[in-house]
């Protein structure tokens, strides 16, 4: 019985193998990867946001994390859209609330490109508008990342690879279906933590006065231009005849008078 059972073993592997790549040609093969999104987590109470202690300015170009309240998507999303998030942490500076933690804040879609046949994966282009502080003032902010992409490590993109090659071996057809294959959609669910960078200083180093100063413009050099040749002129000014000498009252001379050589 058992030798039967060894026997009958490659009929099986050969069986169950069939019945994949069938499956697979009539249900289709899904992408080698999966694209990576953020769940939305229980959270503890917001704490404020981490500053050393005596820390009065907060500087340009500081990281502030926002959560995001909207799913951006690649598929859903059109181009103008606005999604909402709110500030992670309170932001506090000598002891003066600056924002309250949960402050919202909105984020404008610039640019959307969906996925597409060839393994295109989908795109958003984004920027972050103002953060209304406590005081009602509008801090400006930055994002590090404003083109978001699905990125894949080397590891990734070599099991992918391979994963693709031992289809191509074992599942008829599937180079053909690989070539046409739709990429993956750029999903970031809500709960997805957002850094944004501040575009402006805030200055508390007065207790209860809170300033929010803007960089300086960009200043261009000052130093006259120069040119490493001399441009030729279009055109020359022809020379101013000299003028007659001699002394006041003279006559101009006279010409000779023109006399015929004899024949």
């Amino acid at each position: 019985m058992q030798r039967s059972a060894l026997r009958n073993l490659p009929a099986r592997a050969f069986a169950i193998g069939a019945a994949v790549s069938t499956a697979a040609i009539f249900f289709g093969a899904t992408p080698t990867y999966a694209v990576p999104t953020v769940q939305a987590s229980s959270a503890p109470t917001p704490e404020p946001t981490r500053i050393p202690r005596g820390t009065l300015v907060l500087p340009l170009g500081s990281s502030l994390f926002f959560v995001l309240d909207d799913r951006l998507s690649s598929k859903v999303n059109r181009t103008g859209d606005t999604v909402r998030a709110h500030l992670k942490d309170a932001l506090e500076l000598n002891g003066t609330l600056i924002a309250p933690a949960g402050a919202p804040m909105l984020i404008k879609i610039a640019d959307v490109h969906g996925a597409k046949s060839g393994d295109e994966d989908g795109t958003l282009d984004i920027y972050f508008q103002p953060l209304t502080l406590a005081n009602g003032a509008s801090l400006p902010l930055h994002t590090p990342t404003s083109h978001l992409s699905i990125h894949m490590s080397a590891g990734q993109a070599s099991t992918a690879g391979i994963t693709d090659t031992l289809k191509d071996i074992f599942i008829p057809y599937h180079y053909l279906y690989r070539a046409i294959r739709k990429g993956a959609e750029l999903e970031l669910g809500a709960g997805t933590l957002l850094r944004a960078r501040t575009g402006a200083t805030i200055d508390a180093s007065r207790a209860g006065v809170v300033s929010i100063i803007a960089p300086p413009p960009v200043s261009t050099s000052i130093d006259t231009p120069h040119a490493d040749y001399k441009p030729m002129p279009l055109a020359t000014v022809p020379a101013k005849a000299p003028p007659l000498t001699g002394a006041v009252g003279d006559k101009p001379p006279t010409p000779l008078p023109h006399t015929t050589p004899p024949v």
